[in-house]
């Protein structure tokens, strides 16, 4: 059954109502008419009984019909339409703003034809109301589309083919780095050599109308590089020739890419330089013991006795570069203590510029930070950069060294984790370093000085890394240069430090004796003649089965060895192959000196954690060979 159209006639004319009753009931039976005399009766039932809609009188007893569209709120639920019996323009037009659906003026065939004139009352109002709906889904789908559009990580504008902007997003304030209240024209945004190949491009996709994307540096207000991805489509609404702009600054992810290929390349490089830096260390190795050989059986007045120094002295110049090359290679395995940084700062600076005419100026956060950190390598790093600073001012002017407090945040380009760190700017005025130059500052053997190794900053690079933090440079030709270095700070990591007994250890003298370890022959040999010529009895083992052969047989023998020396290389120190153990059980006594051309190896650092009593670094001198037996293996 259809619903019957509720209407309510707010009328205090009765015969006027009887009027509009009849009408309605000799036309139809659908309509359902109820009435009030008041405005105020007119609100009550509105209130408890809604109708479809109000037809009400302009004059009423108590307030004017008009009343209703402002006092029931029901204008955007209900259609009013009023009716007086004077055509009144200024009511009229008045009513019509606050809402009105009509205003009618009575008479006896406005009364008769007034069931047609609900019905297309109502007719209007259904498409109003649609249309209102309508409006408010498209108002709420534009909020939507600005919200997007204004909020979205990219700036966005349109151009048209006079290069004038026509509509632009708030995120073009935030890249370009705008005032509010800045103009907006195509001029503004790009004025440096960028500007030409922009419009190139803008004109080839104007011609073409196909999508073109590319990359190049721009620069913001404030005068700052920003590496931009640009892209311009073209617009086909309402026939249009314009283009869109989307351009999204790449700064930070460019400087990440950067960096992890950076990472790749040093980590590559580094396997390199181990493998050439172990093989190096075994060449000098027998170089040095046959100086040293040769130089015992020499007058030390003698010439060839000084040609012998000197090559010593090459010998380890030739370590030392050794050294920073595995330093490069494995960043160092820093050995770390808890210390407050002010101190070793102030010291590896001031020692950098003695002898020139540079001083360094120091700037000291007050509550600073203790770090966790290898004292000497943190100190090589700021004496390296701090060389670095003196040699680009040409032995002149002032080192300015700030140390703070840092925390990383959201817009941080440095792959910092989120933590407290400290931050050591070291700035200098000299001769700064080009863009191009600054890609490859920190890579091995990369050196602008002619006489320079080009392993400083290297090796720098490869410590503060493997202390977790980060180091970067900004810099500028002719005005200077200021690298920055981030470490963590607090950082509470622990060391196990296991001793092993060093109880009943033999005697070291011309009875003792000593097995060599070391799969090379040639140094393997060369070992064996410096202790022979320090009076020890020595035996020489090229592999594990020969070391476990010697040694069941020295013990079949009766003279078990006292002293081991095992090449790194050689000898296995996991618990699945760990030789030492299977030595220890024959002879509990046996102690075991640890040879190897890593300085920085976990093994090496923490010997004593793996079984091992010494450790000797190669290239070593019969000194050092000597005193480190002495050291460690001293009769009880």
């Amino acid at each position: 059954m259809k619903k019957k159209i509720k209407i309510l006639i707010v009328e205090d004319n009765f015969d006027h109502f009887y009027l509009i009753d009849y009408s309605f009931r000799n036309r139809s039976d659908k309509y359902t008419l109820t009435h009030a005399t008041t405005v105020e009766n007119a609100i009550s039932q509105i209130k408890n009984n809604p109708p479809d809609i109000i037809i009400s009188d302009l004059i009423l007893p108590d307030a004017e019909g008009i009343c209703l569209i402002s006092n029931t709120n029901t204008i955007d639920l209900i259609p009013i339409v009023l009716m007086t019996s004077f055509g009144n323009e200024e009511y009229a037009v008045k009513a019509i703003k606050m809402g009105a659906l009509d205003y009618l003026v009575k008479s006896p065939e406005m009364f008769n034809d007034l069931p047609n004139l609900v019905n297309k009352f109502l007719d209007n109002w259904y498409i109003k109301k649609s249309l209102k709906e309508k409006d408010k889904e498209i108002a709420k789908a534009n909020d939507r589309l600005n919200n997007i559009f204004n909020r979205s990580p990219f700036a966005i504008f349109e151009l048209d083919q006079e290069f004038n902007i026509v509509y632009f997003n708030k995120t073009l304030f935030n890249i370009f780095k705008l005032k509010n209240n800045t103009e907006i024209a195509f001029n503004t945004l790009f004025f440096d050599q960028s500007k030409e190949t922009i419009i190139k491009h803008a004109q080839n996709v104007f011609q073409t109308r196909e999508y073109l994307q590319f990359e190049c540096t721009l620069i913001n207000l404030h005068g700052k590089e920003f590496f931009a991805q640009i892209e311009i489509l073209p617009l086909t609404y309402e026939n249009t020739k314009n283009v869109l702009f989307i351009i999204t600054d790449n700064t930070e992810k460019k400087r990440i890419d950067e960096f992890h290929i950076k990472e790749n390349k040093l980590n590559s490089i580094g396997h390199l330089a181990a493998g050439m830096a172990h093989g190096f260390n075994n060449i000098l190795s027998a170089i040095m013991g046959n100086v040293n050989l040769s130089k015992l059986s020499l007058s030390s007045n003698s010439n060839i006795y000084k040609y012998l120094e000197e090559a010593e002295n090459a010998c380890n110049k030739a370590k030392e570069l050794s050294n920073q090359l595995l330093t490069f290679s494995s960043g160092g395995s820093p050995m770390k203590r808890r210390i407050d940084i002010k101190e070793l700062i102030t010291e590896a600076a001031t020692l950098a510029v003695i002898g020139s005419n540079v001083s360094c100026s120091f700037v000291f956060d007050p509550n600073l930070h203790l770090v966790m950190i290898d004292q000497e390598q943190i100190s090589q790093v700021i004496h390296n950069i701090v060389i670095n600073a003196k040699q680009a001012m040409n032995d002149i002017g002032i080192v300015y060294i700030k140390v703070y407090n840092y925390s990383p945040t959201d817009n941080t380009l440095m792959p910092l984790y989120d933590q407290n760190y400290i931050r050591i700017s070291i700035e200098d005025n000299g001769n700064g370093i080009s863009e191009e130059n600054q890609k490859y500052i920190f890579d091995p053997y990369y050196t602008t000085k002619g006489m320079a190794n080009g392993l400083g900053l290297t090796t720098s690079y490869s410590i503060i890394k493997q202390h977790n933090g980060y180091i970067d440079v900004e810099s500028k030709e002719n005005i200077g240069s200021t690298f920055y270095i981030t470490i963590p700070s607090e950082d509470m990591s622990n060391r196990i430090n296991k001793k092993v007994n060093n109880d009943n250890i033999s005697s070291v003298n011309n009875k003792t004796h000593i097995l060599v370890l070391n799969e090379d022959e040639i140094e393997c040999l060369m070992i064996k003649k410096l202790l022979l010529h320090l009076r020890f009895d020595v035996g020489c083992a090229l592999n594990k089965d020969d070391l476990l052969n010697k040694y069941k047989a020295s013990i079949y023998s009766q003279k078990p060895y006292d002293i081991l020396i095992a090449d790194s290389v050689t000898i296995e120190t996991d618990e699945e192959n760990n030789i030492i153990d299977r030595l220890r059980i024959i002879n509990p006594n046996l102690h075991i000196i640890l040879l190897s051309s890593f300085p920085d190896d976990p093994i090496v650092l923490n010997y004593r954690n793996f079984g091992f009593d010494a450790v000797l670094i190669k290239p070593f001198s019969i000194d050092e060979l000597n005193s480190t037996i002495n050291k460690y293996l001293n009769p009880q």
